[in-house]
């Protein structure tokens, strides 16, 4: 586990020299007791999250140790409600309200608004690894469908010579699921004015 942020990147000496004390310390929090991770109350409350992040901890026994704990609409108080949201996905706006109303009833609709920011920034992560993903798909059928009339343009054009821009034209036009057919067609019959035939116009 690298102690420096130079040990972190791929820094080259002349930088390494310049970052030479950014070194910071590594602590497991684990084997400390809660009450103990800290004297101050605010801090403790930022590092409960970073203890039980990943140890099965009830997010409700948790919100409600560390609630009380942060001072009201302080940076702090959102990072870590925003935090715990991330990473306890079990906390839902049901949950987060019952525990508010129990320990900070004041606070109820300020933390619901700052735990509607997180939910709001992961639908639009959500929603735009989607839309990445469609357009991917999107843009490899498009591709696909492009080699398979060049293929059909090439053939064409090895046997019988120069293509008729009108009939590149409706080549190109050709829908999807078509193409696979008009490639055989391409293959095999005696002329060009036999490519579309009125069976296959469209």
């Amino acid at each position: 586990m690298p102690l420096s942020i130079t040990e972190c990147i791929d820094a080259d000496q002349e930088l390494r020299e310049f970052m030479s004390g950014m070194g910071y310390v590594l602590c497991d929090l684990g084997h400390i007791p809660d009450n103990e991770l800290a004297s101050d109350a605010e801090v403790c409350a930022g590092l409960l999250p970073l203890k039980h992040v990943y140890r099965g901890t009830d997010p409700e026994i948790l919100l409600q140790t560390i609630l009380p704990r942060l001072t009201d609409g302080t940076h702090l108080e959102e990072q870590v409600i925003r935090y715990m949201i991330r990473l306890f996905p079990a906390i839902t706006s049901e949950l987060l309200t019952r525990v508010a109303r129990r320990v900070k009833p004041h606070r109820e609709g300020e933390l619901i608004s700052l735990a509607a920011k997180e939910w709001l920034r992961q639908g639009e992560e959500a929603g735009f690894a989607r839309g990445e993903e469609l357009g991917f798909l999107k843009g490899e059928e498009r591709g696909v469908a492009k080699a398979k009339i060049d293929s059909i343009l090439v053939t064409l054009e090895t046997r019988f010579g120069s293509v008729p821009s009108d009939m590149e034209a409706q080549v190109r036009r050709s829908a999807t699921e078509l193409l696979d057919d008009l490639f055989k067609r391409a293959l095999t019959v005696a002329s060009l004015e036999l490519v579309f035939t009125s069976d296959n116009r469209h």
